[in-house]
């Protein structure tokens, strides 16, 4: 009968065993001599005291694998089989070197992470017209820049509404406007970035190759920062001073824009001719989206949709102008 004590199987004493080996081999040679019912104390060894406890620990081996199911002690095995032998191991300050699979997978990361640049632009795009409406909003006269006293005596500095008033109530391109400038430099190196990926997703393609790709993505990344935190900064200005025009007054100017002829509801209309949609013929006729979207926007208010995101389904037909021109 099987001594009770061999049958405790000693998990950190078999862990213990596993490290001391030099290999695979030793184990394996082990568990199958005593389970044949060799005497492995006749061969020679090296080291006595180490094949003893291989002895032991190989019986408990088999003792504990008698009360599991099969598939547990085919795991063992196959794990005991996939030891690695030491001149198959690399010391762990060796950093692994990334294959074309790794490289693979960062250029399909770096085309979705572009689009996200773009969906942040949509965020920030849905921010602006949802402080142009409340701007528009305000009685005309309380968002000159002129010295006339507001209803409640509420002062305020000229420069904002100078620059309110030169964003809002125009119809010129964005691209000769300065405040859209980080806007278009975000977008383009999202659009270099998305076109980069998609055009190398498929084909033939080396490590090297894609490497390079990889840093050109990773620099994209670092120029995009600045842009950024210009843009947010801007957006957050804006929007300040919108709110800061807005409490002049009490009274509500939804009425007044929604007459087309009125003075508030033409600069609202002559506002939206400069929205990237419209100025690049995406929306069809013009006069026709202008009037239906400025009924939505009195109704419903800015919705979340995309508007930059639009832009890269298509840009063969899309050339930006240079802002420094």
């Amino acid at each position: 009968m099987t001594d009770p004590k061999l049958l405790t199987f000693n998990l950190n004493a078999t862990a213990d065993l596993l490290s001391q080996l030099t290999g695979r081999s030793k184990v394996r040679k082990a568990i199958t001599s005593l389970s044949r019912g060799k005497d492995m104390s006749a061969e020679p060894e090296d080291n006595p005291s180490l094949l003893d406890q291989a002895e032991v620990q190989a019986t408990l081996w088999q003792e504990y694998g008698r009360y599991h199911m099969p598939d547990k002690r085919d795991r063992m095995n196959r794990w005991i089989d996939n030891i690695a032998y030491d001149s198959e191991l690399e010391p762990a300050s060796i950093a692994r070197r990334a294959t074309l699979g790794v490289f693979e997978d960062w250029l399909h990361w770096s085309g979705y992470n572009a689009r996200q640049w773009l969906r942040t632009l949509d965020e920030c795009e849905q921010r602006f017209r949802a402080a142009g409406l409340v701007y528009h909003q305000i009685p005309y006269h309380l968002r000159r820049p002129i010295a006339v006293p507001a209803p409640n005596g509420f002062p305020l500095d000229q420069l904002p509404l100078v620059r309110l008033s030169q964003i809002f109530e125009t119809d010129q391109s964005r691209t000769k406007e300065v405040f859209f400038r980080p806007w278009f430099q975000v977008y383009d190196l999202a659009i270099e970035s998305i076109n980069t990926a998609d055009a190398h997703t498929h084909g033939s393609k080396s490590r090297e190759f894609l490497k390079g790709i990889n840093k050109r993505f990773n620099e994209s990344c670092i120029r995009l920062t600045r842009p950024l935190n210009i843009l947010n900064e801007g957006l957050v200005w804006l929007e300040d001073a919108v709110a800061q025009v807005h409490g002049r007054s009490d009274l509500g100017g939804s009425e007044m824009l929604a007459s087309e002829f009125s003075r508030e509801g033409s600069l609202f209309r002559r506002w939206m001719q400069t929205f990237r949609e419209v100025e690049l013929g995406l929306v069809g006729s013009k006069s026709a989206f202008i009037k239906g979207y400025a009924d939505t926007l009195l109704t419903v208010g800015v919705e979340p949709k995309e508007y930059w995101s639009l832009l890269a389904e298509d840009t063969s037909w899309v050339k930006m102008e240079s802002l420094n021109a």
